[in-house]
Formats: structure tokens, C-alpha cells, sequence
């Protein structure tokens, strides 16, 4: 089986919006806030992304915020 996948990089807020499911208009504070690597050339113009970077940033998420038990679940 090959493991390869292809790099894609998204070179604006609405497609790395779309491509994790939020907002274009989120895009900055995520980058702030929760580390979504994601950069702008020369600190200006559009963000951009790597798919493969956006797959481990929302694996990490779903890390950080899945209830680790099912009482977990239940009580938050």
C-alpha cells in the first residue's frame, strides 16, 4: 500500500476554512490562539496552508477536546 499523499496548499482563509470546517473570518485567531499553522508571505497578503499540516493540527484537536471516557461525555 502507498502511504503517499498529495500536498495541496490552500492560498486563502476560505479555503483552509472550508477545509476544517470553520469560518474564513476565524482563520487569524485560530492561527493565534490554537497554533493553526497557517502563514502569510512576508507577514502580509493571504493565508496559506499544507493540507498534510492542517490534517495533524486537526487531529490534535480532536485530541485536546474528545471526552477521554464516557462519563466524561456525560458530564460536560
Amino acid at each position: 500500500m502507498n502511504d503517499f499523499k498529495r500536498v495541496v496548499c490552500f492560498k486563502n482563509a476560505e479555503e483552509i476554512g472550508e477545509y476544517i470546517g470553520e469560518s474564513r473570518n476565524s482563520i487569524t485567531q485560530l492561527v493565534i490562539d490554537d497554533g493553526l499553522p497557517a502563514w502569510k508571505r512576508n507577514g502580509c497578503g493571504p493565508w496559506r496552508a499544507l493540507n498534510v499540516d492542517l490534517d495533524q493540527w486537526l487531529i490534535g484537536q480532536r485530541s485536546k477536546y474528545m471526552p477521554r471516557s464516557k462519563q466524561d461525555a456525560l458530564f460536560n
